[in-house]
């Protein structure tokens, strides 16, 4: 696709340079602002709006509507949970509604609705048993959003305390009520001077319920996003001591079977032993001894760890948790993996931008030297494991594999499962070569953008990308690199060059050429929407939320009933 630049040459999408830059000398100039900043790139973002409401459907079902379904499969069971128990308690025969009336159908419907969310909020945290269901079912994917696992999880938290909302405000007017009647004190013994505060601090409903409203705000408050980024370890304990202090004291909460029998316990019994059988895999996985082979400071504050371990395997695009007893015994970071399963190790590549990640490339590189700072590394300074390794879990991009047409997309260290997936796809396609009854794989075409501030960003993954270019599989794969750092102007004259008697570019080293400043993704969208006229196009993405959220605009837009894009994105 060849678009008008500033200078009105042609310039190349693919490779932003003209023609009349491949011709001069040595010192020819490479670095471009990327195509599509010409008049005509407005014009390419109106013929992308829908027209039609075929096309609107067809924007929105591609990338929503298996969410969609599952969603409305939720909303539909909560509420039919909450209008039946709601009509249930509203029969004025009962003795307890006659006295209470509407406020005991309020807090035993939104009891209802807090039962099977919390019996349902575990299944979307067994990272294990969902990493068991992607690799044994594959085509389960298609149907069932994994990757929304912790989007579901936040939403069956935030209607669990919507409804314990709804469920204290009824029993604050019903322990108002009841004291104030006689027919409350034949319903419920107590004494007869006894007020809302005497129901509320002297029984066992009124105590439970008071510590789970407590244990919640806490919980709430700590999971919030700028909460949980400032006081991660505080989020972290909170979760992993209040969810268990939740579920007994809910199961102590009906004990007393004031108005109903007890049935917390009911609804919690499955979910708490599939989530008993996660937390016993995740341990034992993790008290298996690992092995530092090596450790390998590169630029940019990025260590390379491989490791190995008697017992694992993996796909690309999976992740692990990582634990270091030393540093933190009760912190466990995801990282992704970076290694081919091919290859005789894994390894994840970790930058140092918290406490945890900076004092591990401390602890593994106190010189802070650059190249190879660690070998055969079985224990820490006091004796204990140097990691423990939990994992691994399934992610978005190990269905790379079932995509003809995939665009790969990171943004700095986001690059990392692409590191894995791009080496393992290499791999593939030359077993399919050697041997004719290997497992076939559908790509046909790999676009891998990558995009980082610094130009020392892209030294480590330098070697891995020089690799494919000169293999076969680089007719399968178009790599476009951006330098997103704003430079003055004399700096951008000395970036701009590239040797021409080489053919590679000054900044990588490698074939394909760096472009300078940020990818115009409505130029990008729209020449691959012409390439793949009439296919579906697989957009794999990790990085910031910023450009997630551009990335997943730009496949709703330029979807059409002809050409589809599908997006992916990394959750941890």
């Amino acid at each position: 696709a060849m678009l008008l630049g500033k200078t009105n040459q042609p310039v190349s999408v693919a490779t932003g340079t003209t023609p009349q830059t491949q011709q001069q000398g040595k010192r020819a100039p490479l670095l471009q602002k990327d195509a599509g900043v010409s008049a005509g790139f407005h014009d390419i973002e109106t013929k992308a709006r829908a027209t039609t409401l075929g096309q609107r459907l067809a924007r929105y079902w591609t990338n929503d509507g298996v969410k969609l379904i599952w969603v409305a499969l939720w909303f539909a069971l909560n509420a039919a949970f909450f209008a039946w128990e709601f009509s249930k308690w509203t029969d004025p025969n009962i003795p307890a509604v006659a006295v209470l009336g509407r406020g005991l159908a309020f807090a035993k419907a939104s009891a209802s609705t807090i039962r099977i969310n919390s019996a349902l909020i575990l299944f979307t945290v067994a990272r294990n048993w969902i990493s068991w269901a992607r690799w044994s079912f594959p085509r389960l994917a298609e149907w069932v959003p994994f990757d929304k696992n912790i989007v579901f999880h936040r939403g069956m938290a935030f209607a669990i305390w919507v409804m314990v909302g709804v469920h204290v405000g009824a029993h604050y007017y019903n322990f108002y009520t009841l004291p104030r009647s006689v027919a409350g004190h034949e319903l419920l013994p107590m004494p007869q001077d006894a007020t809302e505060f005497t129901l509320l601090l002297t029984t066992t409903p009124g105590i439970t319920g008071s510590l789970l409203l407590l244990f919640m705000i806490v919980m709430f408050t700590l999971a919030i996003h700028q909460a949980r980024r400032a006081n991660f370890e505080f989020f972290w304990f909170s979760h992993q001591v209040g969810f268990l202090l939740y579920y007994l004291l809910n199961i102590i909460h009906g004990v007393s079977a004031v108005f109903s029998p007890p049935q917390f316990y009911i609804w919690a019994a499955l979910p708490l032993l599939v989530y008993s059988i996660e937390r016993l895999v995740r341990f034992l996985k993790k008290r298996q001894s690992c092995v530092i082979l090596q450790a390998i400071q590169h630029p940019s504050r990025v260590m390379e760890i491989r490791m190995k371990k008697v017992v694992f395997q993996y796909k690309s695009g999976m992740y692990v948790y990582l634990n270091c007893p030393f540093l933190a015994p009760h912190e466990n970071h995801p990282f992704t993996l970076t290694s081919a399963p091919e290859q005789d190790y894994f390894s994840v590549h970790i930058q140092a931008v918290g406490n945890w990640t900076k004092g591990l490339h401390s602890l593994l590189n106190p010189s802070g030297k650059i190249g190879l700072c660690q070998q055969q590394l079985v224990q820490s300074p006091d004796g204990s494991p140097i990691l423990r390794v939990d994992g691994p879990y399934g992610a978005a991009s190990e269905e790379v594999f079932d995509s003809k047409i995939a665009v790969l997309v990171g943004a700095g260290i986001g690059v990392t499962p692409f590191a894995s997936v791009l080496q393992s796809i290499r791999y593939q396609l030359q077993e399919m070569q050697l041997n004719a009854q290997a497992r076939k794989i559908p790509i046909e075409k790999v676009y891998f953008f990558w995009m980082a501030r610094s130009k020392d960003s892209f030294e480590w993954f330098q070697t891995i990308l020089a690799d494919l270019e000169q293999s076969p599989f680089r007719k399968y794969l178009d790599i476009r690199i951006y330098l997103t750092a704003r430079f003055k102007q004399d700096q951008i004259s000395d970036l701009m060059h590239v040797d021409v008697a080489t053919a590679t570019d000054v900044i990588t080293g490698l074939e394909a050429q760096t472009r300078y400043g940020r990818p115009n993704w409505g130029v990008i969208f729209s020449e691959l929407q012409a390439a793949h006229k009439g296919e579906e196009v697989d957009v794999y993405f990790c990085g910031p939320p910023v450009l997630s959220k551009i990335l997943y605009r730009k496949c709703r837009k330029f979807t059409t009933l002809e050409t589809r894009f599908v997006y992916h994105k990394e959750n941890f």
